[in-house]
């Protein structure tokens, strides 16, 4: 995976520390016709919690973006929104990260966490603990990589889970 430490969360990268909203105002001759009265969004990685020691670009939990252009053009509304995924939220009350990133698959230690991810699903499927709020590997994604407008709803997507 390389060092991806470097850049996945610095500068541009870096992560969103706060959501945000605002109206930005705009000079409407400049904003195309086909964007008026349109809206875009987006999900990407944005880590909700510090990351704790490598990190990859994908690692970081669902961030959605918006932005909605005004009718006239003369201003677009703008917001980000921290999806509230179950593995953000299993890992907020427990205090910090625990599900295996990929910037912690590497060597050796990657190794140990995936085996000590493995037996903390079994313990919960056992009723032994109970650390995730689902016992469903698919209920633990991050919701960062894409947006589906579906039955009208919004839903915020990763290839290894299920949506949000």
């Amino acid at each position: 995976l390389g060092d991806a430490n470097l850049y996945a969360t610095r500068g541009n990268f870096r992560p969103i520390e706060s959501e945000t909203h605002s109206v930005v105002e705009l000079d409407a001759a400049k904003v195309p016709a086909a964007l008026r009265g349109g809206l875009f969004v987006r999900a990407g990685p944005s880590p909700g919690l510090p990351l704790r020691g490598a990190s990859h670009w994908f690692d970081g939990d669902g961030l959605a973006a918006g932005l909605r252009f005004a009718a006239d053009g003369s201003s677009a509304a703008v917001c980000t929104h921290q999806i509230k995924a179950c593995r953000l939220a299993d890992e907020r009350r427990e205090g910090g990260q625990f599900v295996p990133r990929l910037g912690d698959l590497q060597g050796l230690l990657g190794l140990v966490f995936i085996v000590v991810d493995a037996l903390r699903g079994v313990a919960d499927r056992l009723g032994l603990t109970r650390v995730y709020s689902s016992p469903n590997r698919l209920a633990r994604g991050s919701a960062n990589t894409a947006m589906l407008f579906h039955r009208g709803q919004l839903l915020a997507l990763v290839e290894s889970g299920w949506p949000w």
